[in-house]
């Protein structure tokens, strides 16, 4: 009854753990499902080695099927297959921690680049009357997301670690940070997209009031003049934002962050040495014949090219060194413990607080599946 499933809820988060005996497979099924259901932001795992798991694996949000004296059908349809139990230690604290954490930066950044260098062009449209004007290297954004923002982060999607994997091991209470949506939830999300509105509103609008009156006689430069550096800022941005965004330093990265931006100055000069006129070239170098060398002989390019990336990238690293020096995780603790080289026995004997372990209870539990409160609404079962 519904009854006695809250009262199972309740009773369940002062448990460590609940061992339910001589389960049927829908049983097992149920009992993920009653879970999954009913408390505010649970994430269900259900690990199995044989037939009758399969139910249970299916219904939760991650299944793991192991394969074994019992067959393949766990590991058929289960997410992840391994072969023995002990294999679910690195795949849970090393590979799916480390994962997780990757691909929820790799998401956010994704859509940070592209919704800032889209901004540039569009807060372009206040001064030429929402003309659709372009004012920037057309092979430049048509290739932007192809060629001068894709390896760095590619890099630091697979290779990226916080700590090392023997740490991650010793210290499994890093893993909780996964369980509560630290890396990937609402309010991130609202984060990086602050920032690409934000930085796209101070690289197009300090590049455009800075370069005014700027020509030989007091004049406003021309419009590709304008574009070329805020393109070229806005591609230098997005790959300096990965300092702030990977734990480890490597000098891979580095490499691939300056190859990248060298790679957009070599496109800019071969694209400013073609002849007008070459049929299909010309339309992606337009406006952009003889005007690197112009860009790069003004003092004010260069001292743009380091003033906006320091003034764009400053608060996110005073907010970082603020978080770690006066409110740290746990998982900060652990990374200077490792890079200092301490003892972690204190780190190993620590206990998550039951408060950031304990989950809430839906008032409306417990609640209904999709499937069968349609089945009534419609009156089919």
């Amino acid at each position: 009854t519904a009854a006695c499933q809250l009262a199972f809820l309740k009773y369940t988060r002062h448990c460590a753990a609940v061992v339910a005996c001589r389960c049927a497979p829908s049983q097992k099924a149920q009992l993920v499902k009653l879970i999954k259901r009913n408390i505010e932001g649970a994430v269900t795992l259900s690990i199995g080695d044989g037939a009758n798991d399969v139910a249970m694996i299916q219904a939760a949000h991650v299944g793991v099927g192991i394969s074994g004296q019992e067959g393949m059908q766990a590991a058929n349809s289960a997410d992840f297959a391994i072969s023995q139990f002990r294999f679910l230690r690195e795949l849970l604290l090393v590979q799916g921690r480390n994962n997780y954490r990757r691909m929820a930066t790799l998401v956010c950044y994704v859509f940070y680049k592209n919704i800032m260098m889209v901004l540039t062009i569009w807060y372009f449209n206040f001064f030429c009357g929402y003309s659709g004007q372009k004012w920037n290297l057309e092979w430049g954004y048509q290739a932007f997301n192809a060629f001068y923002t894709a390896l760095p982060i590619l890099w630091i999607t697979v290779f990226d670690r916080d700590v090392s994997d023997a740490t991650s091991r010793r210290l499994p209470q890093l893993y909780h940070i996964g369980i509560t949506r630290h890396y990937f939830n609402t309010f991130v999300w609202l984060r990086w997209t602050v920032q690409a509105v934000g930085e796209a509103i101070l690289i197009t609008f300090i590049s455009l009031y800075s370069l005014a009156k700027l020509s030989p006689r007091g004049e406003d430069p021309e419009l590709f003049f304008v574009g070329a550096h805020t393109l070229t800022l806005a591609i230098v941005v997005a790959n300096l934002k990965l300092v702030l965004w990977q734990w480890t330093f490597s000098w891979y990265a580095a490499g691939l962050i300056f190859g990248t931006v060298i790679f957009w100055w070599l496109t800019c000069a071969i694209a400013s040495t073609f002849p007008p006129g070459v049929p299909f070239i010309e339309t992606f170098i337009i406006g952009w014949v003889g005007l690197w060398i112009n860009v790069q002989g003004r003092a004010a390019w260069w001292l743009l090219l380091l003033l906006v990336p320091a003034i764009v990238m400053l608060p996110q690293l005073l907010g970082s060194a603020w978080l770690r020096q006066l409110r740290p995780q746990f998982r900060d603790v652990a990374i200077e413990a490792e890079v200092l080289g301490l003892d972690m026995a204190q780190l190993e004997a620590y206990d998550i607080p039951e408060t950031q372990r304990r989950r809430r209870i839906y008032k409306d539990a417990p609640r209904r599946s999709r499937k069968r409160l349609l089945q009534r609404l419609l009156g089919c079962g």
